[in-house]
């Protein structure tokens, strides 16, 4: 397998992770706990774990003192600032709208890089995304009527802010492991919906046991979801890694059949093929040019 396919591989467990937990914070919404409670809560638990596992595996907390200012600006800052665009413009748009603006990011990405990295984007990963942008939108229904635009542009920041997330994390990674990336990322975070939470006045932690275990499963698959998706910025370009993370909200439309009896129309099904048709396009299409390049210079 090589280094590309591996790294799209960790893209693809990222994606499937992150899908999971919309389907989770459902619950957790039933049970009254507000968005940014959420949040803090995720952040906080995925951080205590990080912590504990860095002091079991090496007994002591791996981070440089030198590295906390740049990765808290650079990495958590971008990831803190997309988390609060968002997750406040579902709240003034309709989710699927939301999802839909936001995967703009790869486009964004794409734009970036060509501009101040000379990245020479090829016909066949353009379609590719294109093909996968346009697949998602068919998949998440007909439910994009609004005025609000504030939202609109808040969803927009948050594809924005990714992107930058995504690009500066390829940088940062080459100089600082995952583990520091994600608990910087966390720790950034706690910091912002804290501070968030206490100018409302809205921190309650007497929950049901239900859904503190429900929290503490999505703090567990959040911290997954992060350390492959940074496995994957490390092994694999960005652009490709972005465009087959488009297939997280298919997994979520999947999961949501499963198990909420939730129906799909025909246009629905063909958007979800159209998006796997590309991820599976960008996998392979590298593995087949990494084997045609060993065999160019073989021959």
């Amino acid at each position: 397998m090589s280094k590309e396919l591996k790294g799209l591989t960790f893209a693809v467990l990222s994606a499937a992770f992150f899908g999971i937990i919309p389907i989770l914070t459902i619950y957790v919404y039933q049970e009254g706990v507000s968005i940014y409670l959420l949040l803090f809560l995720r952040f906080s638990i995925a951080f205590i774990l990080l912590i504990t596992y860095m002091l079991c595996k090496y007994n002591k907390v791996i981070i440089n003192k030198e590295k906390i200012i740049r990765l808290l600006i650079i990495n958590g800052g971008f990831y803190t600032v997309f988390s609060l665009c968002f997750f406040t413009a579902i709240k003034l748009i309709p989710v699927s709208l939301a999802i839909i603006i936001f995967y703009t990011y790869p486009i964004i990405l794409a734009i970036i890089s060509i501009i101040f990295k000379n990245y020479k984007l090829t016909k066949k990963v353009l379609i590719l995304m294109l093909m996968s942008f346009l697949g998602l939108s068919f998949s998440l229904g007909n439910q994009f009527d609004t005025n609000k635009i504030i939202g609109v542009l808040l969803a927009g920041g948050s594809a924005i802010f990714y992107a930058f997330y995504t690009l500066y994390s390829t940088k940062i990674l080459k100089k600082y492991s995952p583990l520091e990336a994600v608990t910087f990322s966390c720790f950034f975070s706690i910091l912002v919906f804290f501070i968030k939470l206490i100018s409302n006045n809205k921190i309650n932690l007497i929950l049901s046991f239900k859904t503190w275990i429900i929290i503490i499963l999505i703090s567990i698959i959040s911290f997954l979801g992060f350390l492959f998706f940074l496995k994957a910025l490390i092994l694999a370009k960005a652009i490709n890694v972005s465009i087959v993370t488009m297939c997280e909200p298919v997994i979520t439309i999947l999961l949501s059949v499963i198990l909420l009896n939730e129906s799909l129309n025909c246009l629905q099904i063909f958007g979800i093929a159209l998006v796997i048709i590309a991820v599976y396009k960008i996998i392979f299409n590298k593995e087949k040019l990494k084997e045609k390049s060993i065999q160019s210079v073989g021959g």
